[in-house]
C-alpha cells in the first residue's frame, strides 16, 4: 500500500509540474500577445508622420515584456526613438527591433508604441508587417505574433471627392472605342469572311510527327486529336520556309483550317491564336465553331518579356509553370527568372549547399549567422524555400516547348546579401575545420571593410567585393553548374544577367583589399573599380559563350556626379541593357534610346506602367 500510495504521489506531482510548466509556456504564448495599429493622434498626413502599434496581452497571466524584444518588417524606414518604457532601432534591412525597460503587461493590459517613419503610408501593402518576439536572454526562443490588426487610414470627404475625381478623368483618358477582338495580341493582319467552321467531337490533324505533342497538349484542352498521314484532313500544318522564325499563317474555312510556318514557334502561335479565337466565340447550343479567318501574323518585336521575381517572395514550381502557360498563350518569349536577391537566394547549386542552406532560409536566430534575416513579413517562419536542381531542369524543358527562353538572373555586385552571407557561413565552417584555401575559395567580402553605405532596400551589406578573386571564382563555378542544369535539359544556355543595378555610393571605400587593388591597378577612384568589374564580368561570359544581360547600370560609369551612358566600354555589343529608369516625370525618359545610340543592345522595361508590384492607386 505505501509504494501504490508512493506512485500515486510521484504521478500527481510529476503531472502538476508538467501543468506548472505548460502554464508558464502559456504566459509566453504566442496566443496570448495580440498587435493593433493605427495613426497616432499628432499624424496629420504632411508634417507629423506618427503611428502606433499597440501590444496587449491577452491572457490570463501577466507577461514580462522586458525577458522579450519585439522585430517586424516596415517597407517605409522608421526613425529610431528612445523612451521611458521602450527603445526602437533600426537593424537595415527593413528590419526594426524594439525593446523594453521593465516592462511586465498584466491580464487585458496594453502597451502603445509610438514611432516616426519618413515617408506617409498610402495603402497596405507598406504596413508594418512580420511581428515575433525573440528572448532576450537566451537569443533562441522565439514566436511570431499572429493576431495582428490595422485601423485603415480614411480620408475626409472633400479629399475622398478629389480623389473620385482625379481617378475618374485618368480612367477616362484610357477610353477607346469598343472593338471586337478575335485574337489577342492583335496579328498584324486579320480578314474576317462569312460562315463558320463546326468543330467536331474528334478532329484530324495532318503535320510533321515532331509536332504531335504540341499539337496535342494545345488543342486537347478543346476537342480530341487524331493524327494522320495523308488524305483530307481537319487540321492541316504546312512548312513555309519563307515565312520568319515566329510567323505564321491561319486560314479558317467552312471546311478546314490550314496553318503555314518555318519553324515550331510559328506552328505554336498559330495554334494559340486558334485558342484564343475559340475563347471569345459564344457557343450556344453545345456547338463548337470558329469564326472564317484569315490570318497573317508576326511579332512586332522579338524579345517580349516578363520578369518575375521569387527572391523576395517564393513561389514554387507550380506557380513558375502556371506562368509559363500565360505567357505562351500571350506570345511572350523570354522569362527574365529573378530568383537571386539580398533576401534570398531560391535555386540549388551543387558544391555550395550554404546558397539554400543559408540563403533560401530566414529566421529571429539570424544572428547566428546560419539563415538571414526576416523579410516581406516572414517572422518565425524558418523554413528554406527554393528550387532544386532537377525543378529548374523541368522547368527549361517546359519553357522550350512553349517557345519560353529561361534568362537567369545572378545578382552581382549589389542585391548580393544572401550569396554574401551564404558563402560567409561556408568561410566559418571550414575556418572552423582549419582548411583557411577552402574557407576563402568563395569568398565575396572582405570582413575588414568599413564602408558606409545604404541600398534603397535599406542594407549597408550587400554587395560584393571586386578586388578579390574569389568572387570572380564563384561567379564562374556558379555559371557552370547552369550550363550543366541547361545541358541536361537539352536546352541552349546563350545569355545569362549579372544583374549590376542599385550600387549605393560609398561602397568599397572603406575596403582595405580594394585600396590595395586601386594601387596595383593605378586606380585613382572607386569609380574605376565599376567599369573594372563590368568589363571583367563580361569576358567571364564571353569565354563561356554567353552574352551578358544586366540592368541598365552596367552600360553606365560615374564620372563624380552620378551615372551616365558610357560609350567606351568594350566588347559592347555581347552587353544587353535592361532599361528599367525610365518612371515617367523622372528625368531619363529617354535613357534607353541613349543607351542605345552609344551602341548596346537594349530592352526598354516600361517601369511606370508595367511593375505589376506597384499599386495602381494609393488607397487603402
Amino acid at each position: 500500500m505505501k509504494t501504490i500510495n508512493f506512485c500515486r504521489f510521484l504521478s500527481v506531482l510529476v503531472l502538476n509540474i508538467l501543468l506548472t510548466i505548460l502554464c508558464v509556456q502559456a504566459q509566453h504564448g504566442p496566443a496570448d500577445l495580440s498587435i493593433y495599429w493605427q495613426t497616432d493622434a499628432a499624424y496629420d498626413g504632411k508634417n507629423q508622420l506618427r503611428y502606433q502599434l499597440v501590444l496587449k496581452n491577452d491572457g490570463r497571466k501577466a507577461f514580462s515584456l522586458n525577458e522579450w524584444d519585439l522585430f517586424f518588417n516596415s517597407m517605409f524606414p522608421i526613425l529610431d526613438e528612445q523612451t521611458e518604457k521602450y527603445a526602437i532601432k533600426d537593424l537595415k534591412g527593413n528590419v526594426f527591433q524594439i525593446t523594453f525597460s521593465g516592462q511586465t503587461l498584466q491580464p487585458k493590459d496594453s502597451l502603445v508604441i509610438s514611432y516616426t517613419s519618413k515617408y506617409i503610408i498610402p495603402g497596405v501593402s507598406m504596413l508594418p508587417n512580420g511581428f515575433y518576439l525573440l528572448n532576450n536572454k537566451d537569443k533562441k526562443t522565439f514566436f511570431g505574433i499572429e493576431k495582428v490588426s490595422y485601423k485603415m487610414l480614411q480620408r475626409s470627404a472633400e479629399e475622398n471627392r478629389s480623389y473620385l475625381a482625379e481617378l475618374y478623368n485618368k480612367n477616362k483618358a484610357f477610353e477607346k472605342a469598343e472593338s471586337n477582338i478575335l485574337i489577342f495580341p492583335t496579328p498584324k493582319y486579320l480578314k474576317e469572311s462569312k460562315g463558320k467552321y463546326r468543330i467536331k467531337h474528334k478532329i484530324t490533324v495532318q503535320a510533321d510527327t515532331s509536332l504531335y505533342p504540341m499539337v496535342s497538349r494545345e488543342v486537347s484542352s478543346i476537342v480530341s486529336v487524331e493524327f494522320t498521314n495523308g488524305g483530307s484532313a481537319d487540321l492541316v500544318l504546312k512548312q513555309n520556309p519563307s515565312l520568319g522564325a515566329e510567323a505564321y499563317h491561319l486560314t479558317i474555312s467552312e471546311n478546314q483550317i490550314s496553318i503555314e510556318a518555318s519553324q515550331y514557334a510559328g506552328f505554336l502561335y498559330a495554334i494559340k491564336s486558334i485558342k484564343s479565337l475559340y475563347s471569345g466565340v459564344k457557343h450556344t447550343s453545345g456547338e463548337k465553331v470558329l469564326p472564317c479567318v484569315e490570318v497573317k501574323d508576326e511579332p512586332r518585336y522579338g524579345y517580349r518579356g516578363f520578369m518575375m521575381d521569387i527572391a523576395r517572395n517564393f513561389r514554387d514550381k507550380s506557380i513558375v509553370l502556371k506562368y509559363l502557360d500565360l505567357m505562351a498563350d500571350y506570345k511572350l518569349n523570354v522569362l527574365h527568372f529573378h530568383f537571386i536577391e539580398d533576401e534570398a537566394w531560391r535555386i540549388e547549386i551543387p558544391g555550395l549547399p550554404e546558397l539554400t542552406e543559408v540563403g533560401a532560409r530566414r529566421s529571429p536566430l539570424f544572428h547566428e549567422g546560419n539563415a538571414l534575416m526576416p523579410a516581406y513579413g516572414s517572422a518565425a517562419d524558418t523554413q528554406a524555400r527554393y528550387l532544386t536542381r532537377a525543378d529548374f531542369i523541368e522547368i527549361l524543358r517546359y519553357a522550350q516547348e512553349r517557345n519560353i527562353q529561361v534568362v537567369p538572373e545572378i545578382e552581382t555586385p549589389g542585391h548580393a546579401r544572401a550569396a554574401i552571407k551564404a558563402m560567409w557561413a561556408r568561410y566559418n565552417r571550414f575556418m572552423r575545420q582549419g582548411k583557411p584555401e577552402l574557407a576563402e575559395q568563395y569568398l565575396l567580402h572582405d570582413p575588414e571593410d568599413k564602408s558606409v553605405y545604404n541600398t534603397p532596400q535599406n542594407y549597408n551589406d550587400n554587395v560584393l567585393n571586386p578586388a578579390l578573386p574569389s568572387v570572380y571564382t564563384f561567379i564562374e563555378k556558379v555559371l557552370d553548374e547552369f550550363a550543366l542544369m541547361y545541358k541536361e535539359a537539352g536546352v541552349p544556355f546563350t545569355k545569362v544577367s549579372l544583374g549590376g543595378d542599385e550600387v549605393p555610393r560609398g561602397v568599397w571605400e572603406g575596403s582595405p583589399k580594394i585600396k590595395a587593388f586601386m594601387e596595383e591597378q593605378g586606380m585613382s577612384s572607386v569609380h574605376e573599380v565599376w567599369t573594372y568589374y563590368i568589363d571583367r564580368i563580361n569576358k567571364i561570359c564571353l569565354k563561356k559563350g554567353l552574352q551578358l544581360a544586366g540592368w541598365e547600370e552596367i552600360g553606365m560609369v560615374n564620372k563624380g556626379k552620378g551615372m551616365v551612358v558610357n560609350p567606351n566600354m568594350a566588347d559592347k555589343q555581347n552587353m544587353q541593357l535592361d532599361v528599367w529608369n525610365n518612371v515617367i516625370g523622372g528625368g531619363q525618359e529617354d535613357l534607353v534610346y541613349r543607351l542605345a545610340n552609344a551602341g548596346y543592345p537594349t530592352v526598354l522595361i516600361s517601369a511606370s506602367n508595367t511593375y505589376f508590384d506597384m499599386m495602381w492607386d494609393s488607397k487603402f
